[in-house]
């Protein structure tokens, strides 16, 4: 049975569909040299249909530049070789390979506590972060792993909010799981309120849910309200009603006095 899957580049707006079959499809999802192979057999023979054997994606650059923090679009992924290059705020220009990526991540989970402690300035940790990432690619600085994760979760955004809009076909992106597995949480992950051909976005059913249990609690709290005023002014009424029992008793009382004083004056007559 075919299984098709959809690739997508955010930056480009394009998306290209592979069909697969189902082992094959299995086998992408987990598999990332699968995956890479697949997607560059994919690329060339688009190239080879479309007569650009010399440049494979003319918006994006040669292949070596591809950037493989990008969805996979148009049937192409990218090999643990390839890499893109991103603008540096100190030394020009870097070349990011897939090996890269995954180790910048992985240095970010190890001090993602610093960020968010506030005890450290941001430079800092970005500069942390770039010095053990130094074992590896000697020149790369902490302005480059900044804009390159700023990349990322631009990307991983996008990717996402697509992915929860219901009846769109889902987009797949070599750094996804990876990423999800670390930003999930964060609020500015959370998929936008879109509406879709099949309803809306998962951010419009969390805010219908907010609402109605806002209505509900506040339904609970009139109705708790209600119930304490009533047991109040019953209160209010039994107290009354014990007053005006008292003082019935006492004018009684008072006229049995009375009735008793004139009895005995007459008496005495």
């Amino acid at each position: 049975m075919a299984t098709r899957l959809t690739f997508y580049d955010p930056e480009t707006d394009t998306a290209v569909e592979l069909i697969l079959s189902e082992e094959d499809a299995r086998r992408a999802e987990n598999d990332l040299q699968f995956a890479t192979a697949l997607m560059n057999s994919a690329l060339q023979e688009r190239a080879t249909r479309q007569g650009k054997t010399t440049n494979v994606k003319s918006q994006q650059g040669d292949a070596d530049n591809t950037d493989p923090d990008s969805p996979n679009t148009e049937g192409h992924s990218q090999s643990a070789h390839q890499g893109d290059t991103v603008t540096s705020e100190e030394s020009g220009l870097y070349r990011w390979t897939t090996e890269m990526v995954l180790f910048l991540l992985d240095n970010y989970v190890e001090r993602e506590e610093k960020f968010s402690s506030g005890k450290f300035s941001q430079k800092k940790n970005w500069e942390d972060i770039a010095e053990a990432m130094r074992s590896k690619s000697p020149l790369i600085t902490g302005p480059q792993c900044a804009a390159k994760m700023r990349s990322l979760k631009k990307t991983y955004k996008s990717v996402k909010d697509h992915n929860n809009k219901s009846g769109n076909d889902r987009r797949k992106w070599l750094f996804y799981e990876k990423m999800d597995t670390i930003f999930q949480s964060k609020a500015w992950a959370s998929p936008v309120a879109v509406a879709s051909s099949s309803g809306v976005s998962s951010q419009r059913s969390q805010e219908s849910k907010s609402e109605v249990s806002s209505e509900s609690s506040s339904s609970r709290k009139t109705k708790e309200n209600m119930a304490s005023l009533l047991k109040k002014r019953l209160q209010q009424k039994k107290e009354e009603e014990e007053a005006r029992a008292k003082r019935h008793k006492e004018r009684m009382e008072m006229d049995e006095k009375m009735l008793a004083l004139l009895s005995k004056l007459v008496e005495n007559k």
